[in-house]
Formats: structure tokens, C-alpha cells, sequence
């Protein structure tokens, strides 16, 4: 058993850490609390641009544009990965770092943009190494960079480069669930479209020609999808990062009152020996003087 000074020294030191813990906890609340209402936005958002995807694709008059399949013979594909800058926030980082390493082992020379140090690293170390890091200013999404890489995803598609682009991310469920998941982003397809809904329109006429509106409507979706992963991956942070304090934080109580019981317990022996000997010193005192 440690004695008091060693029990002493580890509760003070899961105090702080408790401090530390608690803190990132309610830091998470905050960026949490402050970017939720802007999911229920972005999935009603991507819902519509889904349903409008899939009306042009079926009512399309039979045109092969190089958004609907694919443009290239590549045989290449582009992942973009998004993960945390910085770790605490339980399984997140490693769901999507085993979720990459599964998609892209089994691709063909894969172009790999990755965004957040955490999963470059746990890549790394299976030998899975980025073409490209997506790095912006703070950690919190914008729809500018979300731009920027929609732009640079369709000219590499568009350039012969690549000929399908997936970005893997996480799906924010509940405040219980996240979900790691790879989503295609080009060419368009009917299948993913169909997830928007039946109900379709009867006719479309495209003004002012059907490329320029597919043109139009791959930069609005790619983005929207861009845009929506980085979304919804940075409040699943915020959430796996503010579920994992929390956690730590209650370990912590259990350790503090657990360490506070052993040290109350050990203090209250010491102080029963202490007088024990006081008393039996004293007791050997009067004895000597009476004899």
C-alpha cells in the first residue's frame, strides 16, 4: 500500500488533471452548443441540392456530360480526408484513419488530400502517405475553402487527372452517435441521388443549355458536399471530444474520492498510532516514577 505522501502526490496530481479534462469539456459545450443549430441547415440544404440533382440527371435528354459518368480513363481516385487537429476526443481520429487505410489500400494509385495532423500521422504509420494537406486558418468550417477545394476537386476531374472523388468524413447522428463514412462526391450518380426522395418533376428546360446548368450545379454541389463534411466532422469533434472529457472527468471524481478514502483512512491510522505511542510512553513514564 503507498503511504500518505505518495497518496497525497497522486491526488493532487489527478486534481489538476481533472482541472484540465473539465476544462476541454466545457470548451467542447461552448463550440458545440455554437455550431449545432447549423447542421439541421446544412442537411436540409444537401437534401434539396440532392433532389435537384436527381430531377437533371433523370430528365437530362440523353446527353453524355462528364458529370454524369466518368470523364477520365485514369483509373485514379481522389480522397479527401478530414480528421481532427488534435487528439482527446475518444475513437474519432482512428474511425476515420481505419476507414481511409481501407479505401485507399484498395485503390489504384489513389491522390490523396488529407486535412487534420491526427489521421496524416496514424496514415503514416501504415505506410499511407498524402499528394496533398488541405490546411486552413483555425479549425472551424468555412464555406471559402469549401469553394477552393470544390474548385480544385472539378478541375482535376475535368483535367484528365482523376476519374472518381470521395471524401471521407464524419457523419454527425446524434449527440450519442458519429459515424465515420465515404461519400462520392464526382461523377454524379442516380443511385446516391435517389437517397433525396421519389417524387420527381415532369419536365426541365435548361436555360441557358444543359452544360452550363451541369457546370452550375457540379460547383454548387461539389461545395455544398465539401462544405457539409466539414461541417458535420468538425461538431462530431467537438461532440467525441466533449462525450471523452466528460468521461475522463467523472474517472477523475471516482479517482479523487477513491484516493481521498485511502488517504482519510491511512491519516486516521497514523494519527491512532501516534497516540497509541503517546499514551504507552506516557504510561512507561509513570511507571518509572512510582517505582
Amino acid at each position: 500500500m503507498k503511504n500518505i505522501g505518495e497518496i497525497k502526490h497522486s491526488l493532487t496530481a489527478v486534481k489538476q488533471t481533472r482541472q484540465i479534462t473539465n476544462a476541454m469539456y466545457l470548451l467542447s459545450v461552448s463550440e458545440m452548443k455554437r455550431y449545432m443549430n447549423g447542421v439541421i441547415y446544412i442537411v436540409e440544404y444537401m437534401q434539396r441540392l440532392r433532389e435537384i440533382k436527381r430531377d437533371l440527371l433523370k430528365l437530362s435528354h440523353g446527353t453524355s456530360h462528364p458529370f454524369k459518368t466518368s470523364y477520365t480513363s485514369s483509373g485514379r481516385n481522389a480522397y479527401i480526408v478530414i480528421s481532427a487537429e488534435k487528439g482527446m476526443c475518444g475513437s474519432y481520429n482512428a474511425n476515420i484513419a481505419a476507414l481511409a487505410e481501407e479505401k485507399i489500400k484498395s485503390s489504384k494509385e489513389p491522390y490523396i488530400i488529407m486535412k487534420g495532423t491526427i489521421a496524416q500521422t496514424l496514415l503514416a504509420a501504415k505506410g499511407i502517405h498524402p499528394d496533398e494537406k488541405w490546411e486552413y486558418p483555425g479549425n472551424a468550417p468555412s464555406i471559402k475553402y469549401a469553394a477552393d477545394m470544390a474548385a480544385k476537386l472539378i478541375n482535376l476531374y475535368l483535367s484528365d487527372y482523376i476519374d472518381e472523388v470521395d471524401i471521407i468524413y464524419t457523419k454527425y447522428i446524434s449527440q450519442i452517435e458519429q459515424s465515420a463514412r465515404c461519400y462520392k462526391i464526382l461523377p454524379l450518380s442516380n443511385d446516391v441521388a435517389e437517397e433525396a426522395g421519389k417524387n420527381t418533376v415532369s419536365e426541365i428546360e435548361f436555360l441557358p443549355s444543359e452544360d452550363e446548368v451541369f457546370m452550375s450545379l457540379a460547383r454548387h454541389y461539389v461545395t455544398g458536399i465539401v462544405y457539409s463534411a466539414m461541417y458535420q466532422s468538425f461538431v462530431s469533434e467537438q461532440v467525441a471530444r466533449m462525450n471523452a472529457m466528460k468521461s475522463a472527468t467523472n474517472n477523475a471524481d471516482d479517482m479523487i474520492r477513491d484516493l481521498t478514502h485511502k488517504f482519510n483512512s491511512l491519516r486516521q491510522v497514523a494519527i491512532t498510532n501516534e497516540l497509541t505511542e503517546i499514551t504507552s510512553a506516557a504510561r512507561c513514564a509513570d511507571n518509572t516514577e512510582k517505582r
